[in-house]
């Protein structure tokens, strides 16, 4: 069972998906604020966070490897610590420019260490991933319910400027909720064997020594440390004592020596086993389908309030459709776990059939107009979005172990993360959004695909098991 500790982890790293990733899920307000601020073209004004989602993903690898040689939750603190000062900083922006650096790069790199919290739960929840991974990853969620019409309040009060600065400061809530994660992923020091030279030996040990020479305890014999003890404790007295000496100094250098041979091929050894998933064609499948997924997400969640406006709807109903994605995208991440926990649906097919659903919606969006169609649209989005979401990630949690389930997330990250290079190019530049009608369809056969390729490597696995 999990302890209550674990789902207090849980609770921590949902608080801390909550408001380090506040800006992205508010990205439709900013992404207006930023366009009528600095007088830019939407493609300008979509390239901050789009960056921002591009360095969370690509920086990946970068923070599994630091996951492997530093404790993990002091880099979730200084992740949420630079994500939030960098939004605070873009106070001092003078044009997209500084906001690509600061909104974008900087924000980004902080949120791929705090994308650690992920690595955090599947360390701590044995039993129940998928509703631990909804958990977390719903603070995402409840970060877009909460945001986005505080964002809104303070670009109307501060400007775009002062409410960015003013929300860095909400933000860093989510540092104080990072200590909550400090105990039980802590890194424990390696044991140290009882027979470490630092500490004192018993005089019994000499005598143990002495009569090792004569066979009676040859085990002593290949314990250099304890010879080296005694080495410095006992007087020479007769020529066994000076024949153990010798013997003991030939078998330190030897065993140096093999030492050394050691432990360079268990380095070998431990960087092919840290990298063995990547030759699961499972691997690609899962960042194939993370690209897919966070592209449509953060695309839409940019676009929709602009895209309402354009179809003529007022400026806090366009803002109310923010909410209709992610409070389904809630309750999906809340509660879709547990029915392939229980194991009413398998993983996958949840995973395959929320792909197509949410790609469907996406499709026909473009084909309404009128406030309740689009909202009831939404709703379909978030529900599938939220509920593949959930479920991605412990699909990649069964490629890899504990120990390198960084890693392989980060690599992960970065495949998906060239999804994204060209979502600032399919935002239409001019008042139709005509560029950004064809790209949903698109995506319905990238998700067919999905399909495609999940049936076959179903019938590679099946066939493998009756012909051979």
């Amino acid at each position: 069972m999990d302890s209550g500790r674990a789902w207090l982890v849980v609770a921590a790293c949902c608080c801390i998906n909550t408001f380090a990733l506040a800006v992205i899920r508010s990205g439709a307000i900013v992404y207006v604020g930023v366009a009528n601020t600095f007088r830019v073209t939407r493609e300008d004004a979509a390239w901050p966070l789009c960056l921002a989602t591009l360095f969370n993903l690509a920086a990946g690898p970068v923070s599994g490897v630091l996951a492997r040689y530093f404790n993990i939750c002091r880099l979730m603190r200084f992740g949420c610590l630079l994500a939030s000062l960098s939004v605070s900083v873009s106070y001092f922006a003078t044009g997209v420019p500084y906001l690509s650096v600061s909104l974008g790069v900087l924000h980004g790199c902080g949120l791929s260490l705090v994308a650690l919290s992920y690595a955090v739960v599947n360390q701590n929840v044995s039993q129940y991933r998928a509703l631990a991974s909804g958990i977390s990853n719903g603070g995402f969620v409840l970060g877009g319910i909460l945001f986005p019409p505080l964002v809104q309040y303070l670009f109307d009060v501060y400007g775009t400027r002062g409410g960015l600065l003013v929300f860095g400061a909400v933000m860093l809530n989510s540092t104080a909720a990072a200590l909550l994660t400090s105990s039980p992923c802590s890194n424990t020091p390696r044991s140290k064997t009882t027979t470490d030279c630092t500490k004192p030996r018993l005089p019994e040990v000499g005598a143990a020594l002495l009569r090792s020479v004569s066979g009676e305890h040859p085990s002593l014999r290949m314990n250099p440390c304890c010879v080296s003890k005694i080495d410095q404790t006992l007087p020479l007295r007769d020529a066994r004592c000076a024949t153990a000496r010798a013997n003991k100094e030939t078998s330190n250098l030897s065993s140096e020596s093999i030492s050394n041979n050691r432990r360079c091929s268990l380095r070998r050894d431990a960087m092919v086993m840290c990298l063995s998933f990547v030759k699961l064609p499972k691997f690609y499948i899962v960042a194939y389908t993370i690209g897919q997924l966070w592209f449509l997400s953060t695309t839409l969640l940019t676009v929709v309030v602009d895209y309402a406006a354009d179809r003529g709807m007022p400026k806090w109903e366009a803002v109310s459709l923010v909410t209709l994605i992610t409070a389904p995208d809630l309750v999906a991440r809340f509660t879709s776990g547990l029915a392939t926990d229980k194991g009413a649906m398998r993983k996958s097919t949840m995973m395959a059939a929320c792909c197509v659903g949410s790609a469907c919606s996406y499709a026909i969006m473009p084909s309404f107009d009128s406030y309740s169609a689009l909202a009831a649209i939404m709703v379909v989005a978030g529900w599938c979005n939220g509920a593949a979401v959930a479920h991605i990630f412990v699909l990649a949690a069964e490629i890899a172990d504990p120990e390198t389930f960084s890693m392989c997330l980060g690599i992960m990250n970065f495949i998906g993360a060239f999804a994204l290079l060209e979502r600032p190019l399919v935002i239409g530049k001019d008042l139709s959004y005509r560029l950004l009608e064809p790209r949903p369809t698109s995506d319905l056969f990238s998700h067919m695909r999905y399909l495609s390729i999940k049936s076959y490597y179903r019938f590679l696995f099946y066939s493998s098991r009756i012909y051979f």
